[in-house]
């Protein structure tokens, strides 16, 4: 079976040995690629539609898999039992859901040694919801796949490094030719959007652009001078 480079590279973040619990897993997809590989020991197989788990059941329905596999239909972590399991992944959804998720079942989110979030939007509202409620990103990536962004954060639960929510922290240097990309399309965002407004009857959001603007510029120069 040939695995899109979005759920490949999700699948990298999970560690050998782990016990996983699949938020959203639709397919299956990612579980049958860590069963496959041996890098996970059992999953737990949710989703908030029965029929998509209907489809996560028939491609996990051989003899192999069969102790290793067990699906429930859950709103997030709401009906799940997560004691014995180790690894959180949530893939594929946006920022507000991932967050609601997480706000609703925040205990058993903190008992989990390994959490890793697939996020679709821009970053700035997941992280500082990081920021606001103690957790520590361990790893933040950006990667693009059929011209879409996509984020994946793998966290912790302890005292937070989000200092400034807007730009991404502890970041793949693997990574830094999408986000150069990525800050280039919102710079030309900003300047287009600068040429066009009414400075003297909108000062005040003009204002906010250009300090918009200057602080992406900084952080672009800060990140690729370490190169």
């Amino acid at each position: 079976m040939n695995y899109s480079f979005r759920l490949t590279e999700i699948a990298k973040s999970v560690k050998e040995g782990s016990s996983l619990v699949d938020v959203g897993c639709d397919h299956g997809y990612i579980a049958k690629m860590l069963l496959d590989s041996n890098t996970i020991v059992k999953v737990i197989e949710s989703d908030i539609s029965e029929k998509s788990l209907e489809k996560a059941k028939l491609l996990l329905s051989g003899e192999k898999y069969k102790d290793k596999v067990k699906f429930i239909v859950s709103d997030g972590l709401s009906g799940i039992d997560t004691s014995a399991y180790d690894t959180l992944l949530i893939a594929g959804m946006g920022e507000e859901t991932i967050i609601s998720i997480l706000n609703e079942s925040i205990d058993k989110v903190r008992s989990f040694k390994h959490i890793i979030l697939q996020a679709m939007g821009e970053g700035s509202n997941i992280r500082k919801y990081f920021m606001e409620n103690d957790f520590f990103i361990e790893k933040e990536r950006l990667f693009i796949e059929k011209d879409k962004y996509y984020r994946l954060f793998e966290i912790k639960n302890k005292k937070t490094n989000v200092t400034d929510y807007k730009f991404p922290v502890n970041f793949d240097r693997n990574d830094i030719s999408y986000l150069n990309t990525y800050y280039d399309n919102e710079i030309k965002n900003i300047k287009t959007i600068l040429q066009k407004i009414n400075k003297e009857k909108n000062l005040m959001k003009y204002k906010e652009l250009e300090e918009e603007l200057n602080k992406i510029l900084q952080y672009m120069e800060k990140i690729n001078e370490k190169r």
